[in-house]
């Protein structure tokens, strides 16, 4: 395998891993506000039938958590969705071949790694947003 084949595996692990991370988050998210609009309608029902307004504070509070969840997906997705445009944007720009051949300012390494986050041992962390780091 030469060493274009193998940073063409890994370019199309991470991409793949990417464009994973963000339709899993997406059905996640979805599901978050499922979750919210069925809490916020079963507290509120309650607080209507059993004549109890002060329940109503309890769905405020249970809206503003599912909130709060949906922002920190949310968060997490757009790492991911930067790093897929940040690696659209190299392909297009360089070409390629090109990148394949080590040239432009991306480093296809096959998987994404949070900084802080430990991966056999070894920690890792840059100072953008998210560390890319290779699993071999």
């Amino acid at each position: 395998m030469t060493e274009e084949d193998a940073r063409l595996v890994l370019l199309q692990a991470e991409l793949n891993a990417i464009q994973s991370a963000i339709r899993n988050l997406d059905t996640t998210m979805f599901q978050i506000k499922g979750w919210c609009v069925t809490a916020a309608l079963a507290i509120g029902g309650f607080a209507v039938a059993y004549h109890k307004p002060s329940l109503l504070i309890v769905g405020i509070g249970a809206v503003i958590g599912f909130y709060l969840v949906d922002c920190q997906f949310k968060l997490v997705q757009r790492r991911f969705i930067t790093r897929n445009r940040i690696l659209d944007a190299e392909l297009r720009a360089t070409g390629v071949m090109q990148v394949l051949k080590g040239a432009g300012n991306i480093d296809i390494v096959g998987t994404a790694v949070f900084p802080g986050a430990t991966l056999r041992g070894a920690l890792y962390s840059r100072s953008d947003s998210l560390s890319f780091r290779s699993l071999a």
